[in-house]
């Protein structure tokens, strides 16, 4: 946060499979997450778009539920591609 207040733009990647908690830190809520050829577009924070977020917590259907994601389903999530960082 404090290199974004100081004028960078910031990219955060928050690939935590057994708690993800960057859209709680940061008071993101449930942004739809949006997926291009390149893979999946962040979500900004702000309308300056400095701040630039993903998480795995975006694609669960309920956040304050337990990630049980084994085996193919938790190697394939993992190896998923972003863009727009």
């Amino acid at each position: 946060m404090a290199l974004r207040h100081g004028g960078k733009k910031v990219g955060i990647l928050d690939v935590d499979l057994c708690g993800p908690s960057i859209p709680r830190m940061l008071n993101v809520g449930r942004p739809e997450v949006h997926q291009c050829d390149s893979g999946w577009v962040p979500v900004y924070k702000d309308a300056q778009k400095n701040l630039a977020l993903m998480s795995i917590g975006f694609l669960m259907e309920d956040p304050d539920e337990a990630v049980v994601w084994r085996g193919p389903k938790k190697t394939g999530k993992a190896k998923l591609p972003f863009t727009g960082f």
